[in-house]
């Protein structure tokens, strides 16, 4: 059932909440009508990555999954740019992407933790930014990876420190978002929508275009101005092309909707995978305790 305060919108009064039978998994699905229509939708997976990179980047905790602890000086002496390092541009994606870049961590001592910080990162990609790289099989592996490490990081650390967990562990809202992250990217398996397209960067590209031939404010006159400038600015550009330049489709693999059993079984098995990588980076916890001391 939706909330009282969603039933006051007349839209949601035409939906509905299906919870699908994954394992540890709290999120549901919501349906449009009477026909149960799947509804999709995405956080931004730029802003996703830019927050959950600036978790690794303060200077009073240390995050650390099993027994491995993160410093990002270990990737400064690495490679990684100063100005990625200092935060000279919080909200630069490029220097986000710097931070969790396996080349610019080594292979050194100090920065075991750091790949497991890289890791996540690029599991976030790989269901937002990067999905296009990826069979519908994979992602939702994917997906449900980040989900169940984000989880046992987040329990591990709160039965080890107690009441000091958040000193070492991702901000608990960052890993609310990140999970809702992954829960976007398996619903979209039950369709043929393509993550990458739904990021708002594309939004934020389509604004600028439109609003780049005025200053300041923007008007609605401008927004209008704008708006029929940037279409006359691609029907010249469509000019030049034929019908085999213009792509059709955002990548080759099949986009083919996946079963709820499909699906099932993926989460039986990336839970499974992750039991066992975070027993292997944590020391005295088997896979049997880190289900029943984590999880359960």
């Amino acid at each position: 059932m939706l909330s009282k305060e969603l039933q006051e919108f007349k839209f949601f009064r035409h939906c509905s909440l299906y919870h699908p039978k994954y394992p540890v998994w709290p999120f549901g699905h919501l349906l449009y009508g009477d026909a149960k229509q799947l509804l999709c939708s995405f956080l931004g997976g730029y802003h996703a990555q830019k927050r959950f990179s600036l978790q690794f980047a303060s200077g009073i905790k240390k995050i650390v999954f099993g027994n491995l602890w993160t410093d990002l000086s270990a990737a400064l002496h690495a490679g990684l740019p100063i100005h990625a390092y200092a935060l000279r541009e919080p909200q630069s994606d490029k220097a986000s992407a710097a931070r969790m870049s396996p080349s610019n961590w080594g292979r050194g001592w100090s920065s075991l933790g750091g790949h497991i910080f890289c890791l996540l990162g690029a599991l976030i990609a790989a269901v937002t930014t990067a999905s296009h790289a990826f069979t519908v099989k994979q992602r939702a592996s994917n997906a449900f990876s980040l989900h169940y490490l984000l989880l046992l990081h987040t329990a591990h650390n709160r039965k080890v420190y107690g009441r000091a967990w958040e000193k070492y562990s991702i901000a608990f809202t960052t890993v609310k978002n990140m999970c809702l992250v992954a829960a976007c990217a398996v619903t979209s398996c039950r369709t043929r929508e393509e993550p990458k397209g739904m990021m708002e960067l594309r939004i934020e590209h389509h604004f600028s275009a439109i609003k780049k031939h005025c200053r300041g404010s923007a008007t609605i006159k401008d927004g209008i101005i704008g708006e029929a400038r940037e279409h006359a600015r691609q029907a010249r550009e469509l000019r030049a092309l034929t019908s085999e330049d213009i792509p059709v489709c955002w990548t080759d693999h099949p986009r083919c909707p996946l079963k709820e059993e499909e699906l099932a079984e993926i989460a039986s098995e990336a839970l499974a995978n992750s039991l066992q990588m975070y027993s292997f980076i944590s020391v005295d916890l088997t896979e049997e305790q880190a289900v029943f001391h984590c999880i359960l």
